[in-house]
């Protein structure tokens, strides 16, 4: 039903709030805080995941689907990146970025 997907994508929407406000405040020698966005990254993902599950056979609604993934993109690499600034990077260089968006899957442990 319409309802049972608006109630999904509220709920992805939520966690894209939350994500972006978690990386928007956090400072780079904050630990317990990378660690909170790297647990609510790997959450959004379990619900991207279970939301393609259900929905799979509605073109238009995998179609809002894969938005909310390229989102998830977006937060694995900005957690990706603050976890190198961490080790002493200044940030990623060209062929990690290139390794990232060619690999699959999911690069936050």
């Amino acid at each position: 039903p319409a309802s049972k997907f608006r109630a999904s994508c509220m709920s992805l929407t939520c966690f894209q709030i939350a994500i972006a406000a978690m990386l928007d405040g956090m400072r780079e020698d904050d630990e317990k805080a990378l660690s909170k966005t790297e647990k609510a990254v790997a959450k959004f993902q379990e619900c991207i995941e279970k939301a393609k599950e259900e929905y799979s056979s509605d073109v238009g609604q995998m179609e809002t689907i894969r938005k909310y993934e390229d989102n998830l993109i977006a937060y694995e690499y900005a957690v990706l990146n603050l976890q190198n600034k961490r080790k002493g990077a200044t940030s990623l260089s060209a062929e990690e970025v290139k390794a990232f968006c060619n690999g699959p899957g999911s690069k936050v442990s």
